[in-house]
């Protein structure tokens, strides 16, 4: 706005210019505009998922023979144009916000389209969307919804998608005897009318193992489409990192770099069972860092709803939950508020069951049964790994994910102690910082058990946080260097030549298989070659010496043999672990003398899951072997698959 017009101004001559002074134009002349270059913002990372999906398009449009980098280099020069052009044309404040529908063109990508048609369409919505999102998006109140999209749909969206879009929805699946087994085995028994935990139990909890495989099952589905299901919701876990650094920090590019990160340092953490855990802490991080009780009542509640996924990680999260309400400055009520969201859900989840007939089987066996045996599968003694015994390691041992996880834990285990020893008693903003770490420094206890990494779900969105509380606090060196670190660990470059590339390339890049017409439920499903005759014994097996309605005992930790041959697992238990107990063995020998159907027994199948962590079954189960010997005779042995008949 001009002021108040000077004398000269009002019609008075105007002064003699000094030798060599520069013209100045009048006051209420217009001055020339000025280009001024676009600012930059934390949303001009919308960049890398823009540039990403770009890249897959180019990638897929390019002739064969391709040169990734050069791919890379056209999608990346693409972005930027269009960043560049959103600065020019449009009136947001933060000119990148212009790309933030770009990033979903990744939904196009998931290899549920023909490849060429699929790329087409990512480019033309990159170029589309953020033309129109610059020229349409004119006001504070669009530009704000804008933003809570960005932060609360479009991050999560790709971040789930993106490992989507290297698998694929639709390649082939393949198919593991153990692991699957502990899914598949639960599922099938349910579809014939077993109840949970009174005839079969889900060992790693009911909605993990065996409820979500029903649900495909019960709608007609396959074998082949329950895999692809379970593929699709393990993708869940990369958006819940995502949620937990969104929840520390309030700052979507955070969680967007821990998911990434993620992807990067740990491409394998994936999986069903954390991702419930993982909102339950998101939950607990959003109710330290904005002083909300409603958030730490959801804590609660997505707790014990992440009792049902996986008890072990459900652990994990109620106890941050627990101790951010002691931290907090309404300590009463905040315990208050935590017990009743848990209360609340752990009452309509015992109603529910209880209206179904396993309430009291589901508190008995899981707190009587499963707890205590957990023990029976504990690796041995705690070593570590190898990198941290001996500095004489190999320099590529130290960027093994299991040694980048182990040392990041270490750190973060320090830095947490020093965080929460520095205001024991009093909550500060940065305590969802704290409460991911000690999140992280729990789940790292499942090493000493069975060297899983289970604290790699936290570790990255740890290092997003303390990137961005650092920068918020102005020590942007140190911000700067520990970016600097974590992109050094991350290697990006070799995750994107070296992984999505080829994953991309090849359309999933699944691992080689064969599809083994002898299996009942295995059609569309792929096999390890080296099982076919395993397999085809064991068809042979059950049409010559076992009727429709007969079935055998399985001793050898192979519970998905019951489900792909359509038969009856006579135990509770899917593997004999589970029943070391002097009283669960005899429980099943009671069976066995009362249930006749039971006809044969599995002794031997041609892998290691027969002895497990070197210790055979009949160590494990000395009792069961003794009945096993005494009642039952080798009958049949063919490519490693052994069977003994009712004597």
């Amino acid at each position: 706005h001009p002021g108040p017009a000077s004398p000269s101004s009002r019609g008075s001559p105007a002064l003699p210019a000094s030798p060599g002074a520069r013209p100045v134009a009048p006051r209420g002349d217009t001055p020339a505009r000025r280009t001024v270059p676009p600012p930059i913002s934390r949303f001009d990372l919308l960049l890398l998922p823009t540039a990403i999906v770009a890249y897959f398009a180019v990638l897929d449009l390019a002739p064969s023979g391709r040169r990734p980098a050069l791919c890379f280099l056209a999608a990346v020069l693409l972005a930027l144009g269009l960043r560049l052009a959103a600065g020019r044309i449009s009136p947001l404040r933060p000119p990148g916000l212009a790309l933030a529908l770009a990033p979903l063109g990744i939904l196009l990508q998931l290899q549920w389209l023909p490849a060429k048609g699929a790329a087409i369409a990512a480019l033309f919505w990159i170029v589309a969307s953020s033309v129109v999102v610059a020229l349409l998006a004119r006001s504070i109140e669009s530009e704000r919804r804008l933003r809570a999209l960005v932060a609360l749909a479009i991050y999560p969206l790709f971040v789930f998608a993106y490992p989507l879009a290297l698998l694929g929805v639709g390649s082939p699946v393949q198919l593991d005897l153990f692991e699957d087994g502990h899914e598949l085995l639960p599922a099938g028994e349910m579809l014939r009318g077993e109840l949970p935990y009174v005839d079969v139990v889900p060992v790693h909890g009911l909605v993990s193992d065996g409820a979500l495989d029903l649900l495909v099952l019960e709608s007609r589905g396959s074998t082949a489409d329950v895999l692809r299901v379970r593929r699709v919701v393990r993708c869940a876990n990369f958006a819940a990192i995502y949620a937990v650094a969104l929840a520390a920090t309030g700052c979507g590019e955070a969680g967007l770099l821990a998911a990434l990160l993620s992807l990067a340092l740990f491409p394998g953490m994936g999986g069903i069972r954390p991702a419930m855990a993982l909102c339950a802490l998101a939950a607990a991080a959003a109710a330290a860092r904005l002083r909300s009780l409603r958030w730490l009542a959801a804590a609660g509640a997505g707790a014990v709803l992440a009792f049902l996924v996986s008890p072990d990680f459900a652990a994990y999260s109620a106890i941050v939950a627990a101790i951010a309400a002691l931290r907090s400055a309404r300590r009463w009520r905040a315990l208050a508020a935590l017990a009743a969201g848990a209360a609340v859900a752990a009452a309509a989840t015992l109603a529910a069951f209880a209206a179904m007939g396993f309430a009291g089987a589901f508190l008995r066996v899981t707190f009587g049964e499963l707890l205590p045996a957990g023990r029976a599968y504990v690796i041995g003694p705690l070593a570590g790994p190898a990198c941290l015994r001996t500095l004489s390691t190999s320099l590529a041992s130290w960027v093994h994910p299991e040694c980048v996880g182990a040392l990041l834990w270490i750190l973060i285990v320090v830095a947490t102690a020093a965080g929460l020893a520095g205001s024991p008693l009093r909550s500060t903003r940065r305590d969802g910082l704290w409460l991911i770490g000690l999140w992280a420094a729990l789940a790292g206890a499942a090493y000493a058990e069975r060297h899983h990494g289970y604290a790699g779900y936290a570790i990255t969105a740890f290092l997003a946080g303390a990137v961005f509380h650092l920068a918020r606090r102005r020590e942007r060196l140190a911000a700067a260097a520990l970016a600097l670190a974590i992109a050094w660990l991350a290697h990006p470059f070799g995750h994107l030549f070296g992984l999505a590339t080829p994953l991309r390339a090849s359309g999933g890049g699944t691992t080689a298989g064969v599809e083994i017409a002898s299996v009942p439920r295995g059609r569309g499903v792929s096999f390890d070659p080296a099982l076919r005759p395993a397999l085809d014994s064991v068809a042979r097996f059950l049409a010559g010496r076992l009727g429709p309605g007969e079935t055998w005992l399985d001793f050898t930790n192979h519970p998905a043999l019951y489900y792909l041959f359509d038969r009856n697992d006579p135990m509770r238990h899917a593997e004999i672990g589970f029943v070391e107990t002097a009283a669960a063995q005899r429980e099943i020998v009671a069976m066995l003398e009362r249930d006749r159907a039971v006809r044969a027994a599995l002794v031997g199948f041609p892998d290691w899951f027969t002895a497990i962590d070197g210790i055979p079954n009949s160590t494990r189960a000395p009792l069961l072997w003794s009945y096993l010997r005494t009642r039952f005779a080798p009958a049949y042995e063919d490519h490693g698959v052994v069977f003994w008949m009712r004597r």
